[in-house]
């Protein structure tokens, strides 16, 4: 691998690869498609994957990856698109550069993290939580209260669909999750996504 000069898509996904995640991929700096998904790999997600600048897929799901999410990841330009659910990760979601994009998705089955509640996790900080009241909103209430799903309300994507504020009629702000159904694992997403909200 200390070989290859240029490298722009990497794929091993669905192996039975062991051990850590080779360091030396940092210093492939036109890699754009990284997955590495559904294998064993294990310890922490390598520091110089910051140094992949031209970085815009990124799927590390389905492993058994420890530690924490490197900072150096909020420094990538370009990166759209990322991937760290089903592990073992801990510690706090970093919040700016591109993760000030991502969803729920992208995190989901890492018990340990913590950081904005949007992201489908638990604060950092310890907090107390009142008592709430959770009602059924109609469809007739989103859609105008996201001023019919607007772009401008677009709060972020995933893999797996997007989320919008809105605002009901009572003055309530909340975040509205549109799964696309078409894609495949949709409802999977949406079964461990409520399983990790359900567990705050």
């Amino acid at each position: 691998m200390t070989k290859l000069r240029i490298v722009v898509i990497m794929d091993l996904s669905y192996n039975q690869i062991t051990g850590n995640i080779p360091s030396i991929i940092g210093a492939f700096e036109s890699l754009s498609y990284l997955n590495m998904s559904k294998n064993s790999f294990q310890g922490n997600i390598p520091q110089s994957f910051g140094q992949l600048r031209g970085m815009d897929q990124l799927d590390l799901s389905n492993n058994n990856i420890s530690g924490t999410i490197p900072k150096s990841l909020e420094t990538l330009p370009y990166l759209k698109y990322l991937n760290l659910s089903l592990n073992r990760l801990s510690g706090e979601i970093p919040s700016t550069g591109p993760f000030a994009n991502f969803t729920a998705e992208s995190f989901l089955g890492n018990e340990a993290l913590c950081g904005n509640p949007i992201f489908g996790v638990p604060s950092c900080l310890p907090i107390t939580l009142p008592t709430v009241d959770h009602k059924m909103i109609l469809y007739q209430e989103l859609s105008p209260g996201t001023n019919n799903f607007c772009e401008s309300n677009l709060l972020g994507k995933g893999g797996f669909g997007s989320v919008y504020k809105g605002i009901l009629s009572d003055g309530t702000i909340i975040a509205v999750k549109v799964l696309n159904l078409q894609l495949e694992g949709a409802f999977k997403s949406f079964d461990v996504e409520c399983k990790v909200l359900r567990a705050i």
